[in-house]
């Protein structure tokens, strides 16, 4: 089962993954097994815990997804949250990498698929340690003395982890609507001068195949992955400046702002066309491609009612803002149709981002309607899995009772449903 478990999350987690250094985690994690009973002075390891071990299994259940739930698995996915939360009381309260970690997958499973109020908390912790840890100080030296092999391994991974903050904190920051709180790494970017690893753990493998669908493999695009995510990351952290500027300004900078969304485009464009044509369906390349949506949504927000304001094309930023809801949505449905529910919390945060757009204009038979019911008859599906995304459906359905917005056939179905499904009744809504 541990196995099943830790396939699945480094097969299909693509936010929190992304902080862990898996060659490093297997390595203290084996040394940790192999270590003597009797050991008087066991070795401090940096890159695992047993907090930490808990809370990846536990986050690996978000991806244990079956035609029909299992009770076993959501059972064992709360008793590894309940022992990571449990050590995280009892271990001594200093900084250290693993918790550090371990509390960022915490709060995955927790946002995902355990209680909204003990997400929040584990949130609010992750931002203080990661504040006040001095983990994230690159030594420039190790990258230039050979002799020194594991501990210029360490500050490569070192690089690995910190921009996987980073990129964290942008998708975080995306969907809670505030600029980001981690500052751009001071480590070169991963890959640091693009050298090929001779060690197998010191990156994931080339290859790629979506366990337990198929062990068909492909190329993973791994490198390209982290560089685009880098990027990302980076125009995020200016993007959402912007944004939060504009709602406390009277006049948004418009120029400013559609300067910055037609670069946004074009870097879109490039980065993913150094995606073969074998990398299509691949979800890393998918889940790129939406997070890209999201942020254009969130540059556009401040001007979708200046309809005498034109970005790209001549097109207004609400037109614009249809476009890339829609072109989220197509993107679940076709990796839906890919890969079944195997959802990561992220898209279903994405797939609201979209609905809350289209939500005003869904009267009468329009595009608009169709791709808001589609968004609807994703999330009550993805919701048999994670709570979350009923939490997310009762929200669309509040808006529209709020707002006495007239819905078309078709969609009250998925809404009725919402908080009826899910396999954790432990989540506040």
């Amino acid at each position: 089962m541990l196995t099943h478990l830790f396939t699945l999350f480094w097969t299909w987690d693509h936010t929190v993954a992304r902080i862990i250094h898996w060659g490093l985690f297997v390595d203290d994690m084996c040394a940790e097994i192999h270590l003597p009973v009797d050991a008087q002075n066991p070795p401090r390891h940096q890159f695992c815990s047993e907090f930490l071990i808990n809370a990846m299994l536990a986050a690996a259940t978000i991806y244990d997804v079956e035609a029909t739930p299992s009770a076993n698995s959501v059972v064992q996915g709360r008793v590894f949250a309940d022992e990571a939360l449990q050590l995280l009381q009892e271990e001594p309260q200093l900084p250290s990498l693993p918790r550090l970690q371990g509390v960022a997958l915490l709060w995955a499973y927790e946002e995902a698929l355990g209680n909204a109020s003990t997400a929040a908390a584990l949130l609010t912790q992750l931002f203080e340690l990661r504040a006040t840890c001095g983990f994230f100080q690159p030594d420039p030296r190790l990258y230039q003395v050979e002799a020194v092999k594991k501990a210029t391994r360490i500050q490569k991974a070192m690089a690995l982890i910190s921009w996987g903050f980073y990129g964290l904190d942008a998708k975080i920051s995306l969907i809670r609507n505030h600029s980001m709180r981690i500052q751009k790494p001071m480590f070169p970017k991963p890959y640091w001068g693009h050298e090929s690893s001779s060690n197998g753990f010191d990156s994931l493998n080339d290859l790629w195949f979506p366990y337990p669908i198929s062990i068909q493999p492909r190329l993973s695009y791994h490198k390209e992955t982290v560089d685009a995510e880098c990027e990302l990351a980076e125009f995020a952290e200016e993007a959402l400046l912007i944004v939060e500027e504009a709602r406390t300004c009277p006049v948004p900078d418009y120029a400013k702002t559609k300067s910055l969304y037609n670069i946004l485009i074009v870097r879109k464009s490039a980065l993913l066309g150094t995606f073969n044509c074998d990398g299509g369906s691949l979800p890393t390349k998918v889940f790129l491609e939406i997070s890209f949506d999201v942020l254009a949504i969130k540059l556009l927000e401040p001007f979708t009612r200046l309809s005498f304001l034109d970005f790209d094309g001549g097109q207004t930023a609400q037109s614009l803002s249809f476009l890339h809801s829609d072109a989220i949505i197509s993107a679940l449905w076709n990796y839906r149709t890919a890969f079944g529910m195997r959802h990561e919390y992220w898209m279903v945060h994405a797939c609201q981002v979209a609905a809350m757009v289209l939500l005003p204009h869904i009267a009468g038979a329009t595009t608009q309607g169709e791709m808001f019911r589609r968004s609807c008859e994703l999330l009550h599906d993805v919701g048999k899995h994670l709570s979350l995304a009923n939490h997310v459906l009762s929200t669309l359905n509040a808006v529209i009772a709020r707002e006495g917005i007239e819905m078309p056939s078709g969609i009250s179905r998925f809404l009725a449903l919402a908080g009826k499904a899910g396999r954790s009744p432990g989540r506040d809504v």
